[in-house]
């Protein structure tokens, strides 16, 4: 893109300096301040993020709790004893 076309120069490039501190201060804020939801500042679109995310949580709560379910009780039907026909005990020593 040519710089004549009225837009500054800091939103056409891709530098990854620029990409670090963005990461970096998104990840600060996550962090540091976690009594300030990023989902305030996005407006209207804040609660649809909120009710999004906890739509994603409990569904992969609700997923894990099937598949470790599902997981459990195929190892628990698949289990077979073994049937030894061996004292539980040893025998006593025999007294000369």
């Amino acid at each position: 893109m040519s710089k004549d076309q009225g837009t500054p120069r800091r939103i056409q490039t891709n530098s990854s300096s620029w990409f670090t501190r963005t990461y970096l201060g998104w990840g600060w804020w996550v962090i540091f301040w976690p009594l300030y939801p990023l989902s305030d500042s996005l407006g209207p679109l804040g609660p649809f993020t909120q009710y999004l995310s906890w739509l994603t949580h409990v569904g992969k709560s609700l997923d894990t709790m099937v598949l470790c379910m599902v997981a459990s009780l195929s190892i628990l039907i698949s289990y077979r004893l073994k049937h030894q026909n061996q004292r539980r005990y040893p025998k006593p020593f025999s007294t000369f």
